[in-house]
């Protein structure tokens, strides 16, 4: 992929709104395994009427929601094959967004009446390092994701950033068959740095204390209704349903790593909810957001310092995150009794000497890390909070145990369940109680601003 870097001459317009991938490049030009080629193919139906006139110009100006519809990476390849090197409009579809930055070309979200300016000016000039385009004796900045900017002024396509990692690459080659693997590929460990699939419909019945954390994280947000706002680790979609009340004009977006939270949250929340398969530490969206809430999930990520770099990315300047998760001290009695268990046979055969699938970090440790990844008007507090289950078993089993679990052939998984339930009573009763499940939580909040 060429470095994109300056772009400029004369503008193509299509002042026209929602214009989805199956007009960009009909179904029946898809055969081509190649980028090269589709050009020709461009707007083909359109482009056999009587006075179509779109000249092959580095620049073209497009209405709002342009690339919606389909996946198909073709679109961006026609695109870019006809001749176009930079697509300006005052949105995008979120895939084609995405599928334009990987082959080089640029993407520029303007809003409505600079759209038409730039149109009628005929010309501009696009200087990528500096976020403006100028057309018209007029300048207008525009908002990238620094870190797709980065990949398009290097030329890095994902085979070159692939290519970055080789000597890691070769470095797991050679280790991989000593690694702990529990079971199919398909099955992603957190303290591996992957993120596991989960148990979602029944985490999403008996994860009901979450859900009150959550609410607890909205109310500390200050709305108008017409924000765009990234649910961090969306699960079962509780919390984002909550966040969407919120936003009556506005747009929501979910993330998860988890499959099949995804797929739970589908069956919740309205089609106007964007949800996303994708690790935090990964983050990428095709804009910034005016806010980003969590609840519940940082505690299951290593690298803290990776991941607000990603959520500060993410957000706008001024933008705000709002956030609780496991803090330092989190569930230690509820630890204890996992790891009293784990310690007897059979169980110390799959979990002996593993550390956990936690990171419970402390609130000092946390300022720091955020105002190092580029947050101001930090603040983090630990709040304890107890939690007793209304069905344990099935509470240890979707919302504690899982990562454990995956480590258990799956004949042993109840057995385990019940000798943690077990314990956990059991303890209790020696502290004086009435020999109940009770969760110890200990609840890092969050709040901070993007600089």
């Amino acid at each position: 992929m060429d470095p994109v870097k300056v772009i400029e001459g004369p503008v193509s317009d299509l002042p026209r709104g929602d214009v989805d991938t199956d007009q960009i490049i009909p179904k029946q030009f898809l055969k081509g395994i190649e980028r090269t080629g589709f050009g020709r193919f461009l707007f083909h139906d359109w482009a056999r009427t009587p006075g179509w006139n779109l000249p092959a110009n580095p620049i073209l100006v497009a209405g709002r929601n342009f690339g919606c519809g389909s996946s198909r990476e073709h679109a961006a390849w026609a695109i870019q094959d006809y001749g176009f090197r930079a697509v300006i409009a005052p949105s995008f579809g979120d895939i084609f967004f995405s599928n334009a930055t990987k082959v080089g070309l640029l993407p520029i979200r303007l809003p409505d009446e600079q759209c038409r300016a730039v149109a009628g000016a005929g010309e501009a000039r696009v200087d990528l390092a500096a976020g403006t385009v100028a057309s018209g004796g007029r300048t207008f900045p525009f908002e990238i994701d620094p870190e797709t900017r980065r990949r398009l002024l290097e030329g890095l396509d994902d085979i070159a950033l692939t290519l970055q990692q080789t000597d890691r690459i070769d470095r797991f080659e050679t280790e991989r068959e000593t690694l702990p693997w529990p079971g199919p590929s398909t099955i992603q460990l957190v303290d591996g740095g992957r993120p596991r699939d989960w148990e979602a419909g029944t985490y999403h019945r008996v994860s009901l204390p979450h859900a009150g954390w959550g609410a607890d994280v909205i109310s500390r947000l200050s709305l108008a209704g017409d924000e765009t706002v990234l649910d961090a680790g969306c699960g079962s979609g509780k919390v984002t349903a909550q966040l969407l009340e919120r936003l009556p004009r506005g747009r929501v977006i979910g993330v998860d790593a988890a499959p099949s939270m995804i797929e739970e949250a589908r069956r919740l929340l309205p089609p106007s909810v964007e949800l996303r398969v994708q690790d935090l530490t990964r983050l990428e969206l095709s804009g910034p957001v005016d806010a980003v809430v969590s609840s519940a999930v940082f505690h299951w990520i290593a690298d803290h310092d990776r991941l607000f770099a990603r959520l500060a990315a993410a957000l706008r300047s001024g933008g705000r995150l709002e956030a609780q998760c496991g803090g330092a001290g989190n569930t230690a009695l509820m630890t204890a009794a996992i790891g009293r268990v784990s310690q007897v046979s059979p169980w110390r055969e799959y979990l002996g000497g593993w550390p956990g699938p936690w990171n419970f970090a402390g609130a000092e440790e946390t300022e720091e890390r955020l105002r190092n990844s580029g947050f101001t008007e930090v603040r983090c507090w630990l709040v304890p909070r107890e939690v007793r289950p209304d069905d344990p078993v099935a509470f240890l089993r979707s919302v504690v145990l899982g990562s454990h679990l995956q480590r258990i052939p799956a004949g042993d998984h109840a057995a385990f369940v019940d000798a943690v339930h077990a314990q956990m009573v059991a303890g209790d009763r020696e502290r004086g109680g009435q020999g109940e499940c009770v969760v110890d939580y200990v609840r890092l909040n969050i709040s901070a601003v993007r600089e």
